[in-house]
């Protein structure tokens, strides 16, 4: 798994790293990622887990699986 984890401020999680398993928002047993990653000791509530280079892949896998709705998006930059 690549990802960075920021607090809730957007600054970087740079502490020491532990093995962990990761659940999507629905906290389904089929919304797990595989395995264990690797991730900061220090993580806390609220803290966002960074996935670079989705690409179309964010919103096209999103999904009303457990009640959720769609996805909210935000243009940070443009071409």
């Amino acid at each position: 798994h690549s990802f960075r984890v920021l607090d809730s401020e957007g600054a970087p999680r740079a502490g020491a790293l532990r093995p962990a398993v990761l659940f999507g928002p629905t906290c389904d047993s089929m919304d797990r990622l595989p395995g264990e990653a690797m991730t900061p000791a220090d993580v806390a509530e609220d803290d966002f887990f960074v996935f670079d280079g989705m690409g179309a892949y964010g919103s096209v896998t999103a999904t009303q699986f457990n009640g959720y709705g769609g996805l909210r998006s935000v243009v940070v930059s443009q071409l």
